[in-house]
């Protein structure tokens, strides 16, 4: 190898190590970037993109479902306790509920033999007793439902089973 070829192959590796010591780091260039769509229209903000925005192939949510997704993003996060002492609540209605439906369902005992209009009215309490029973176990099922979305909230609050599952 003569003398000329081995200063262009060092003049190569001194040009190659000096780019790569000049080099702009990926931030700098984005920052550059940045600039420049700022100088161009500085008027303009950046345009911000929900989940509304984007189009989604599943179904879209009832709109109880988004009544209650909105109700639960409006509250603030709530503690580990303050979940806890809401489900816990909200479990002891449900129990205390499901205690009157079966003392109103151990109380109910139809007359089998009508001997007198005594036992027709006593029928007619009977059937209202069970017309209640049916009220409240729709009331049950709405707490229920109710503990059900609280637990996912809490869920979705980023919380586990030991809170939503007290």
């Amino acid at each position: 190898m003569n003398r000329a070829q081995k200063i262009a192959i060092l003049l190569t590796c001194v040009c190659i190590l000096a780019a790569a010591g000049y080099g702009q780091s990926l931030g700098d260039v984005a920052r550059q970037q940045r600039q420049k769509q700022l100088a161009k229209d500085p008027n303009s903000s950046p345009r911000v993109i929900t989940n509304d925005d984007i189009p989604s192939n599943s179904e879209l949510p009832s709109s109880s479902d988004k009544s209650r997704h909105e109700d639960l993003s409006l509250h603030p996060k709530k503690t580990a306790e303050q979940w806890k002492a809401e489900i816990q609540a909200q479990k002891s209605a449900i129990a205390a509920l499901q205690r009157q439906i079966d003392q109103v369902n151990a109380s109910i005992h139809f007359a089998t033999i009508p001997l007198s209009n005594g036992a027709a009215r006593h029928n007619e309490q009977q059937v209202q007793k069970q017309e209640n029973v049916k009220r409240l176990q729709a009331k049950l099922e709405e707490l229920q439902q109710k503990l059900e979305d609280t637990q996912e909230a809490a869920r979705k609050d980023g919380y586990g089973s030991s809170v939503y599952e007290p």
